[in-house]
């Protein structure tokens, strides 16, 4: 997640299997959004600092309708939520419906794709958020019966309007890209990536600059996914 200049940006990743230093080819979702960043008094320039203050997630060990992911630390009033999710539908596609937080934050879809097959990727976020108690929760709900993996970043120093472009990008492969983005409003935007997987494994060589977070990895039978 950089800082990035003014211009268009992509996003590469690679994937290996568990352990094993071959890369193996997987059904690969991957969805990038660029974040514009605020400094005091000002949404057209961007901020000095900015940065994620920490982050959570959960990941489905069951098939379900709803994940939750319990803050470890209490988020900060005033900065940018954002989720990013892997949903494999059980026997069908899935998507995600809606997201609730105990803060009554509002979550809005930032990006999404689907690919052949019951698999769906996402990204939403929650603007000038209300802070999320160390004991509170964000809720995601999905349309059908579903394996699904999540993680949620608090992130610092965004403006109040922080979204500026996306790009999304799906297939087979033992690499994924997003391709190249429009061009973004403003330099030294906050790049987010959210690449997700139908199997186990383990991503590696992303592009320069990206800050990995840690992975979770949903391994219900027959319906693993991650991201």
């Amino acid at each position: 997640m950089p800082p990035s200049s003014a211009g268009r940006k992509r996003v590469d990743i690679r994937l290996r299997r568990g352990g094993l230093r071959k890369a193996v080819p997987a059904l690969l979702g991957l969805t990038l959004l660029l974040v514009a960043t605020l400094s005091p008094g000002r949404i057209a320039k961007a901020s000095a600092t900015f940065g994620v203050a920490s982050s959570f997630g959960a990941a489905s060990t069951t098939s379900t309708t709803t994940l939750s992911a319990k803050a470890t630390t209490p988020t900060r009033t005033g900065d940018l939520l954002v989720a990013t999710m892997q949903v494999r539908g059980t026997s069908k596609l899935a998507t995600v419906t809606g997201i609730v937080d105990s803060a009554a934050n509002v979550w809005v879809r930032a990006a999404h794709i689907t690919r052949s097959g019951p698999d769906d990727a996402e990204i939403w976020y929650a603007a000038d958020a209300a802070g999320i108690a160390a004991t509170g929760q964000v809720t995601v709900t999905v349309s059908g019966a579903s394996t699904i993996a999540m993680r949620v970043l608090d992130v610092f120093g965004a403006s109040a309007t922080a979204l500026d472009v996306t790009a999304t990008a799906a297939g087979k492969s033992t690499a994924a890209s997003t391709g190249t983005t429009a061009k973004t409003t403003q330099a030294n935007e906050m790049a987010i990536a959210e690449i997700g997987w139908n199997t186990k494994v383990t991503p590696s060589g992303q592009s320069a600059g990206y800050t990995e977070t840690a992975v979770a990895q949903s391994n219900v039978s027959g319906s693993a996914t991650g991201e």
